[in-house]
């Protein structure tokens, strides 16, 4: 414990808190850095889907027969929810950040 009566320790223990801010303040910097780059990287292009194409058609295949199963039993969507669940599938398919995050190992 410090003795902030004495003006050695206090002068150490200011000394150590100053540095670890230093040290916390550089951390951060670097932090904010890396994500600027990150912004300001080129963004892969999304790939427009072709409505008619068999990727669409798997889409359509698998909200057909979904069924969401869970603890409490299972629901099956309505088709105003069925149209809500392709959309999302299909907006998830050229959303650059998800694009991007399949090509990183």
């Amino acid at each position: 414990m410090t003795d902030w009566t004495n003006p050695s320790e206090r002068e150490s223990a200011m000394a150590a808190k100053w540095a670890d801010a230093e040290d916390r303040v550089k951390a951060l910097t670097a932090e904010r850095d890396a994500l600027r780059a990150a912004l300001a990287a080129p963004q892969p292009e999304p790939v427009p889907l072709d409505r008619s194409c068999a990727a669409e058609q798997a889409i359509d295949d698998y909200v057909a027969d979904y069924v969401m199963e869970g603890d409490d039993g299972s629901h099956t969507p309505t088709e105003s929810e069925r149209f809500l669940i392709k959309d999302a599938i299909m907006g998830l398919l050229v959303d650059p950040a998800f694009m991007a995050a399949q090509e990183k190992p």
